[in-house]
């Protein structure tokens, strides 16, 4: 199984995914000899070194090392998770995904779903033409004010819901849809017989998935009372913590894998309009878990531009810990006077914001910056107090970072650096040294890749590699992965051994390029060396443990460094016996 569907299912649905056809549509292919070739999707180049081997089913570039089968593929292309990837070959496919529950509830489903989408997506029709009509007047000219010109408009869908109760849903209950699944999309409200269109008299943003489905809409007031926005609700189709606004423009992100962050919807229209094309919005909350997670697949460096306000400061910091958490190098921008992207923007010019990430703030400056605008700088306790509760959030950081940021607060505050290494409780003398880590010799990682590509393109060497070696042969991650996953299932195939490598699937096709086809001669060899590897490593370990054991440990250690050292010597005159 991988994830919840079968190996079986998941075999035939890459059988019925031929890679060649699948790739050729995002890729112009040229067939030389038995491969395919052209120019990387994921990094620029002018030289074709992307490769397709139509006979094992698998793609690999010889420029960025992308590689794997049809599913990773569409993951690396479409930004998609291994499940979202396998549901979009599946429908291209026409199969079926398998599901725990009865076919028949599973078709009953992604039908219901099927529906929803294709009423949100008239909806954002209808609204759209609505704005452009007589009834959308005054919301041209609240685009108008905010600077969204009608190409930004078309360019972004915005649209206009009319003020009636019932606008959009009799529109809609005409197209055949039921007040079931208006209500079910969020876009009508039923209770108690009656019904009324959720969206009344405001300018819609509607909110697009990255596969460019139409999912929910953000609703802005344009007079009275109430909420300035209204939200579509969570649904079978949204959920709010698993979305941004922006990313189904994620196919026109540059490649830096960088990402800015913004709070609300004409932030990230505007910051994006400005030529800033990888910008997202989150919806106007703290960024989410589910947020960061969906960012990861899209960048490695996130900057967030919140409002300059205190409320969007306390925004930063818990979007900035969660990205943090999630393994991304995070930077805030600091926008000045309380203004938010949009005003910035608008008042400043794209120049001055770009300007904003060359002093943009890690983590910990944007806290001890937060820590300084609450304390009375003007007067002698107010830097105590700040020194004091910097101090405390740096005694948390690693030595370096420690220096970093205690010059920082030295300068920010006016006590001396060393009063403050004392504050922290470390001072010249007494600075605690790193432990010192346990010297373990290194896998020869270009012997283990070579015997693991042998084992998947030779049946022969797999049959020897798997009677006689055993997974601690292998001394690197990936390669003991891979050796157990055949050793569990030695008829196991190239493709769903590359989907089980995951993140590394690019590096193991490197080891699959060429066919390797040797005699045992070569094969036992192979195997020679990694067991000579592998005792070595364990020599290693036991010379490590000899200097801190006591004298009968000493003894032991030392009589089983002796017979390591009768085994190496064998191994090495006589190889492995099979």
């Amino acid at each position: 199984m991988a994830g919840f569907y079968p190996d079986e299912w998941l075999e035939d649905l890459r059988s019925q995914s031929d890679i060649v056809q699948v790739i050729s549509q995002y890729v112009p292919l040229k067939q030389k000899n038995r491969r395919f070739w052209g120019c990387c999707p994921f990094h620029s180049e002018k030289t074709p070194s992307f490769s397709v081997e139509p006979d094992k089913q698998f793609f690999y570039c010889f420029g960025c090392h992308k590689g794997g089968n049809v599913i990773q593929f569409i993951m690396d292309v479409e930004k998609l998770s291994f499940p979202e990837a396998v549901e979009l070959l599946a429908e291209r496919a026409g199969m079926e995904l398998p599901q725990n529950t009865s076919a028949r509830q599973n078709k009953d489903r992604e039908q219901n779903k099927k529906r929803l989408y294709e009423a949100l997506r008239e909806a954002a029709l209808f609204y759209h033409k609505q704005l452009n009509g007589p009834k959308g007047e005054k919301a041209r000219a609240y685009l108008e004010r905010r600077g969204i010109s009608p190409q930004q408009q078309v360019r972004f869908g915005l649209g206009y819901a009319p003020e009636g109760w019932r606008t959009l849903s009799d529109h809609l209950t005409a197209k055949g849809f039921t007040l079931d699944e208006l209500s079910h999309a969020g876009l009508a409200v039923v209770k108690n017989g009656k019904h009324y269109d959720f969206f009344r008299d405001k300018v819609m943003y509607p909110i697009i998935d990255p596969r460019g489905r139409v999912v929910a809409f953000g609703g802005r007031i344009l007079e009275g009372n109430g909420p300035k926005y209204v939200n579509t609700p969570q649904t079978a189709v949204y959920n709010k913590s698993e979305m941004l606004y922006g990313l189904n423009f994620h196919r026109s992100f540059d490649s830096a894998r960088e990402i800015y962050v913004v709070e609300g919807y004409m932030d990230m229209i505007s910051v994006s309009s400005a030529g800033f094309t990888n910008v997202v919005a989150s919806l106007g909350t703290a960024l989410t878990t589910g947020q960061v997670r969906l960012i990861r697949r899209y960048a490695d460096t996130v900057y967030i531009a919140y409002d300059g306000d205190a409320a969007g400061r306390n925004a930063t910091l818990r979007g900035l810990e969660l990205v943090e958490n999630e393994g991304l190098t995070v930077r805030v921008l600091m926008l000045p006077d309380g203004l938010d992207p949009d005003d910035f923007i608008r008042k400043h010019g794209r120049a001055a914001f770009a300007a904003l990430r060359e002093k943009a703030l890690t983590l910990t400056e944007c806290k001890i910056e937060a820590i300084r605008q609450s304390c009375d700088m003007e007067t002698e306790n107010g830097r105590t107090e700040f020194a004091k509760k910097a101090s405390q959030l740096i005694a948390q950081a690693s030595p370096v970072e420690q220096e970093r940021y205690l010059r920082l607060t030295a300068k920010l505050s006016g006590f001396a650096y060393e009063t403050l290494l004392r504050q922290i409780g470390l001072d010249k003398r007494t600075a605690k040294q790193p432990a010192e880590e346990k010297p373990l010799r290194p896998p020869d990682t270009g012997l283990e890749q070579k015997a693991i590509g042998l084992m998947i393109n030779d049946t022969e060497a797999r049959q020897m590699f798997l009677k006689t070696m055993e997974v601690l042969d292998f001394g690197d991650e990936m390669t003991r992965r891979l050796f157990t996953l055949m050793s569990m299932s030695p008829e196991i195939k190239a493709d769903a051994l590359l989907q089980a490598a995951g993140e590394g699937a690019g590096e193991v096709v490197s080891w699959l390029i060429e066919d390797k086809h040797v005699g045992k001669d070569v094969i036992r060899s192979y195997m020679a060396r990694l067991r000579v590897e592998r005792i070595n490593r364990e020599i290693d370990t036991l010379l490590y443990d000899y200097g801190s054991a006591n004298e009968g440990g000493k003894r032991s250690i030392a009589a089983q460094i002796q017979e390591k050292n009768e085994l190496l010597r064998q191994v090495q005159r006589n190889g492995i016996g099979l």
